[in-house]
């Protein structure tokens, strides 16, 4: 939503999730009034040029996304936040793109799904983010460590815009959603403060596992709290 702000960006939230095959259209069509733009009549038009073709693989799926997309926006970047490693691969099979990828502290990952820290957490995020890196292909990536953008906002968008060759805006620090195309993603979409606050739980936590197991926590040092 941060990157999706800048004048120009557009925001399309989870591409992924609605555009995939056997994705129920009712449940579609049911999240049309939702989107951020307030009245959208993007997404209609995305979901009948796919119909149109009506392919199986995600690459052609999103190809056509992106073809509405150039049509209706033309010189604007489209900013998907799917988390999916199919929807990287269909991306970058299809496109050119550079991939924002957050690093979260492990701690604070476990207790945003569990509410505590559990060996088998913190050794699933450590493989995820390993699958991550060696799924992205294209040299431009840019890594942004969770920590620093909620704690020091300003300067890692600041250093995020310098690193994807955008002019830094000021008003990236308070999204507006309603110039974007937000179906289906992070729930601060429909939240008008977009206010991130940070769950400082796993602070008090006492668990022995981080000490346990040094590489995932070597793991953390070196990327959950890097600057662009």
């Amino acid at each position: 939503m941060i990157v999706g702000s800048h004048p120009d960006c557009i925001a399309v939230g989870e591409v992924a999730n609605v555009i995939r095959a056997g994705v129920e259209r009712s449940w579609i069509e049911d999240h049309y009034p939702t989107c951020t733009c307030g009245n959208c009549t993007f997404w209609p038009q995305v979901m009948e040029a796919i119909d149109q073709k009506d392919p199986s693989e995600l690459s052609e799926r999103y190809r056509i996304f992106l073809e509405v997309f150039a049509d209706r926006f033309p010189g604007k970047i489209a900013v998907d936040s799917s988390k999916t490693l199919d929807a990287l691969g269909a991306l970058q099979a299809c496109s050119e793109c550079s991939v924002i990828r957050i690093v979260r502290d492990v701690r604070g990952w476990n207790y945003s799904k569990k509410g505590k820290i559990t060996p088998r957490l913190m050794l699933s995020w450590l493989r995820s983010n390993r699958a991550l890196e060696r799924a992205i292909k294209d040299s431009s990536s840019v890594q942004v460590g969770y920590e620093p953008l909620v704690f020091d906002t300003q300067t890692t968008v600041e250093r995020l815009c310098s690193r994807l060759s955008l002019p830094y805006r000021e008003e990236m620090l308070q999204p507006d959603v309603s110039k974007q195309h937000i179906l289906v993603g992070n729930p601060m979409r429909i939240n008008k403060e977009h206010r991130i606050k940070y769950d400082s739980r796993w602070m008090q936590d006492t668990s022995l596992w981080p000490i346990l197991l040094k590489p995932v926590m070597d793991y953390n040092k070196k990327h959950a709290y890097s600057y662009p």
